[in-house]
Parts: structure tokens; C-alpha cells; sequence
């Protein structure tokens, strides 16, 4: 996978070299990627990058110093005709390791400076680039990717059953845990300083969602809203030949789409689903009415029994194996161009059409808003499924941790109210460590563009009324103003047009619940969804899952009720319950503890 990797050893008892060939092995899983590294006493660190011509893929070390970065910086004042690199450790040299803060893009990096002995690590304001920490008595370790500390002598880590918890309660780990108590990601929007007699992580940036802009006006919202939209996209756009975009029948990537068409590029897209899947219908028309192509691919019920393993390498056991659909297009889509657009982050910023987060807005409380949300967040794993799943020993471990993690996050918030809270936990958490996992395994193949997080148009998104992302109020008079061709096809969560008023959608919700559908024409008969996967499950995976949770054959045998385990499989294969997603739960789990405990690395 791209990104960066590197040892710290002051006790000199390691080769760094030899550890440094194994972390390039573990790292680099595909032909196509190059390895670079450079050392110094005590320190080794480098590169993998795509091999991609757009790509600064060197390690620079100058005068005492070694640097390598990941990712794309976009501060203008900064001087094309100079390797990046270069003029970043020019930066360090003036400001120290402050110059992280005076950086715009999506971007991990870090400097090794032999002068004071000290390693200093970056993340972006969001953290869009994840970088892994791990550290002992004797090195400290930094990863782009939590595998490589697996080329570490003597890595033996423990199960954080704290984020285990949490995974299997909400399908995603909270703040910066992983899977393994000694090990965490860099914060966003932080630097990290680590030497023989220091260790500090300073932030120096945190997103905060304001109650209210004094005077605002939604006209002069929307031109201010588009023109630093149509220059996030047009910054991402220079320097790439060519660029793809996922397409769905979604608000994010039609909008993506129609700001590129707007900047004169001819965008390759690429949509895949089941055969009657509304995304497939929704991505022809919204292409067609934009005069650019759209390639779509079918699923195969069996992917994951192929790709599984796989997915669950590149996500390394924190994503569900069922959010894997599509990972068997990548290399096609890599073959046409290697470069991508996402639609990574427009909905946390500029709203949700969701009533589970509207009842916030009318009725939420901060003195209950961990209760409240709680109880509609855990919808996998409950606490009494857990307490059956895991063997005594091991419940005692994670016993009322999940909900202790949503209670310390959204304490931590800074927003005024519940509505405000819960849209900086959908950003800062839910985004950043399950969404982001997506792309992160789309990088395992292909490079990424992502426009919404543009530093300056985030300020002014940040910046937006409350009331303004209440049902995507702006977002959808927004697309009505600037692209009124692409407001009129239908969204595929209503099933209408994106210009229809409230009521209308609240009508055809109200409707749905009573067996009626007043969708638009076009799409009735068609599936909102663009996977199978309860049907799946039970028929052309049925086979995968029975040969993985055999309990014969299970990893984690020793922390499981086998009983438990398998009531759930019966009752989902003889249809009484619906299991699927907690069946993909459970195959993630015993899949990653294979490859991360057991090291039993796909081949």
C-alpha cells in the first residue's frame, strides 16, 4: 500500500536494514509499486508509492536531515519547478516542526533530524492519510499501514478488546484505537515529536461545526459555496493526465462530477452494483445529461470468497469484509486511469437528508445525547450479543466500553448543541474511520482525489447554519441553483428528484413504510442497493462463511461461544434473521486475527 514506514532505534540493537527489506516486503504487494529508503545512525525510513509519473516518490535527505511525505500538498506558494520534498525540509528549517500546521492537502509526513536526534511526524487536518505509531522500551516505530510493525522482531501485541468492542458494536473504531493496544494512529490535524528523552503529540487543528453565521444569506452562500468547490476541483484536476470518479446515484459524486464537467474535463466514471440496482440507472443518467462516459461494472455474488482476504489485508480488520464490493474492479479501473475523484466527506459537511439525525435537531439533549445516539449507533453487536458471543473471560474486557467510547468522544466535542455534536461526530469518527477505509482500500490499486477536503472550502462548510444541513437544505438548493439538470434526476435515497420540496420526500417516506411508493417512475421495481447481501450470504457465500467459522478451523476459537456462533449462522440461513452483517463482522474478525495474530499472510 502507499504511504510511509520507518524504525527508530537508539539502543542500536536492531538491523535496520534487514527490518527496513522485511517492512518493503510486507508493504509492497503488487508489481506495479516502487520502494525507496534512506538511513542514518539509529534511523531508517522511506517510501511506497504507486508508480505513478505525478508522484514525488523520493526520500530526501540533506545536510543531517531525511524526509518523505505521502499524500498531496497544495499550498500555492509553494514552488513547482522544486521537488516537494526539498522545499518541505526548507519549511523545517525555518519553522521547526510548526511548518505541519502551514501545510494545506492530504498529506502524512516525516523528518528525521540527526542534529537533535528527533523524529517528527504529520497528519492533515483531517487525517486523510492514516499513520500508525508503535512504540517500546527499545524503538519507535511509524507506519502508513499497521502491517508493517509485523516486520518488527519481537512485535507481539495485544487485542485492544476496548476497540473490538466498538468495531463490532458500530462497524468502526472510535478516536485513534486500533486493533492493538500498542499501537494508534497520529491524530489529525497533529504533530508528533519523539526523541531518547521525549514524546509529545501537539494538535494544532480540530474541526468545529458553528451554531450560526450572523446575517446569513443562501444566495451568496451558494456562489461562495461554488466557487470554492470549483477550485478545490480544479486544484485536484492539475497535474493529472487523467482522472476517473465512482459514480453513484448519490448527491456527493454527481456533484463532483458536474464541477469537473464545468472545468472542461472529460472525466472517465465508473459505477458497479447488482443488474436492477438504482445506482447503476441513476450514474447512466446523471453521466448522459453531463456528455461523459460511465463504465459500469456487475458484482459477483462470490467476490468475496475471492477478494475476502484481500480487502481485509488492505483495511487490516477494521471495516466490515461485506463493505468490499467493488475491490475486484480495481485493477480494471487502475488499467483505464490510476487517478480518482471521491465524494469523500460532502454529506458530513454539508448535510444529511436523515430523520435519525433531524430528531437531534428538534429534540436532542446534551444531557442524554450519549444515551440517545447510543442506542441508534449500536445497531450490530448489542451488549447482551456480545456478553453471548465472547467466553466470560474475554466480555469482562470490553463490558459497557463501547458506550463509554461514544460518551468520551462526544464530551470532547466543542459544539454547543446535540444536532452540531453529532455532525462532528459523523466527520471526525465516523468518516474518518470507516469511510476513509474505503479509499483506503481503492489505494491499494489507484491514487486519490479528495475535493471536499479542501482546507479552504471546509472553513466556509464548517461555517454553515445548523439549520442549513437540517435534510441537506442547503446542499440540495445548492445542486437546484448550480445544477439544476443534475437536481432533476432522482436521488437514490428518496427515490425522487434532488429538487423535490420536503414534504414530498417525508411523503414518499411515510408512504414506503405503508407498502406504498411514490418514487419516481423510473426506478420502481429497481433495488435501492447496490449489493445482495443477505441473498448472497445465503447462496453463493454460504460456502465461504461455513469453511471460515468452522469451528474446527477458527483462529479465535479460544475467545468465542462456538454456540452462540453458531445459532446465529442457522437462523440466518434458514431466513428467520437477517445476519448478514454480523456474519461479515465475525468473518472480518477471524480473517484478520489469522493474518495480524497468527501471521498467516494471504498470498
Amino acid at each position: 500500500m502507499p504511504g510511509l514506514f520507518g524504525v527508530c532505534d537508539y539502543t542500536h540493537k536492531l538491523n535496520l536494514a534487514t527490518v527496513a527489506e522485511e517492512m518493503k516486503k510486507i508493504l509492497s504487494y503488487h508489481s506495479f509499486m516502487k520502494t525507496e529508503a534512506k538511513s542514518a545512525p539509529g534511523m531508517i525510513m522511506g517510501k511506497i508509492s504507486l508508480g505513478l509519473k505525478s508522484e514525488d516518490d523520493s526520500v530526501h535527505q540533506i545536510e543531517g536531515l531525511i524526509l518523505a511525505w505521502h499524500g498531496r500538498i497544495l499550498n500555492s506558494e509553494l514552488n513547482s519547478h522544486i521537488p516537494r520534498g526539498v522545499e518541505l525540509l526548507e519549511l523545517y528549517r525555518k519553522h521547526g516542526s510548526d511548518f505541519v500546521s502551514r501545510l494545506k492537502g492530504s498529506f502524512a509526513v516525516a523528518i528525521w533530524d540527526s542534529r537533535t536526534k528527533s523524529l517528527t511526524l504529520g497528519t492533515d487536518r483531517f487525517g486523510t492519510r492514516p499513520l500508525y505509531y508503535f512504540r517500546n522500551s527499545d524503538n519507535f516505530s511509524f507506519c502508513s499501514e499497521i502491517k508493517g510493525f509485523l516486520a518488527l522482531p519481537g512485535f507481539g501485541p495485544k487485542i485492544n478488546y476496548t476497540a473490538l468492542a466498538e468495531f463490532l458494536s458500530f462497524g468502526f473504531l472510535l478516536e485513534n484505537k486500533t486493533l492493538f493496544e500498542d499501537v494508534a494512529l497520529v491524530p489529525p490535524g497533529s504533530v508528533l515529536v519523539f526523541s531518547p528523552d521525549r514524546f509529545e503529540i501537539r494538535r494544532y487543528w480540530k474541526a468545529r461545526f458553528s451554531r450560526a453565521i450572523p446575517g446569513f444569506n443562501r444566495k451568496s452562500a451558494t456562489e461562495e459555496c461554488h466557487s470554492l468547490l470549483e477550485r478545490a476541483v480544479q486544484n485536484d484536476l492539475e497535474g493529472s493526465e487523467a482522472v476517473g470518479l465512482f459514480l453513484s446515484g448519490g448527491l456527493d459524486s454527481r456533484l463532483l462530477a458536474g464541477l469537473a464537467a464545468e472545468n472542461g474535463r472529460k472525466i472517465e466514471t465508473f459505477t458497479f452494483g447488482t443488474p436492477n440496482c438504482m445506482d447503476g440507472y441513476l450514474a447512466s443518467r446523471i453521466a448522459d445529461s453531463l456528455g461523459i462516459s460511465n463504465r459500469y461494472f456487475r458484482l459477483s455474488p462470490d467476490f468475496l470468497a475471492n477478494w475476502g482476504e484481500r480487502g481485509i489485508w488492505y483495511t487490516e480488520g477494521m471495516s466490515n469484509c461485506l463493505n468490499f464490493a467493488g475491490i475486484e474492479v480495481l485493477p480494471e479501473v487502475r488499467n483505464i486511469t490510476p487517478v480518482v475523484m471521491n465524494g469523500y466527506g460532502g454529506n458530513e459537511f454539508l448535510g444529511f437528508l436523515s430523520g435519525n439525525l433531524a430528531k437531534f435537531y428538534f429534540r436532542g439533549r446534551l444531557d442524554t445525547l450519549a444515551k440517545d445516539f447510543y442506542s441508534s449507533l449500536a445497531y450490530l453487536f448489542s451488549e447482551e450479543d456480545k456478553e453471548r458471543l465472547f467466553t466470560p473471560e474475554v466480555y469482562r474486557e470490553m463490558r459497557g466500553q463501547a458506550f463509554q467510547g461514544i460518551q468520551e468522544v462526544l464530551s470532547k466535542c466543542q459544539e454547543e448543541t446535540p444536532f452540531s455534536r453529532l455532525y462532528n461526530f459523523m466527520l471526525t469518527q465516523k468518516a474518518r474511520r470507516l469511510n476513509l477505509l474505503g479509499i483506503i482500500m481503492d489505494h491499494s490499486h489507484l491514487e486519490y482525489l479528495i475535493p471536499f477536503y479542501d482546507y479552504d472550502w471546509t472553513e466556509f462548510a464548517l461555517r454553515l447554519p445548523e439549520k442549513e444541513r437540517l435534510w441537506a437544505r442547503f446542499y440540495r438548493f445548492f445542486l437546484s441553483e448550480k445544477f439544476p439538470v443534475l437536481s432533476r434526476i432522482p436521488y437514490q435515497r428518496t427515490g425522487l428528484p434532488v429538487n423535490a420540496n420536503l414534504m414530498s420526500i417525508l411523503g414518499n417516506k411515510l408512504a414506503r413504510k405503508i407498502g406504498l411508493d411514490l418514487s419516481d417512475r423510473c426506478l420502481r421495481g429497481k433495488t435501492a442497493s447496490y449489493a445482495e447481501y443477505p441473498h448472497w450470504t445465503r447462496t453463493e457465500l454460504k460456502s465461504f462463511i461455513l469453511e471460515i467459522l468452522n469451528p474446527a478451523n477458527l483462529s479465535t476459537r479460544d475467545l468465542l461461544n462456538l454456540g452462540y456462533v453458531q445459532e446465529l449462522l442457522n437462523h440466518h440461513f434458514a431466513g428467520a434473521l437477517d445476519n448478514s452483517s454480523k456474519i461479515g463482522l465475525l468473518l472480518t474478525f477471524e480473517i484478520w486475527h489469522r493474518q495480524f495474530v497468527r501471521r498467516k499472510f494471504p498470498g
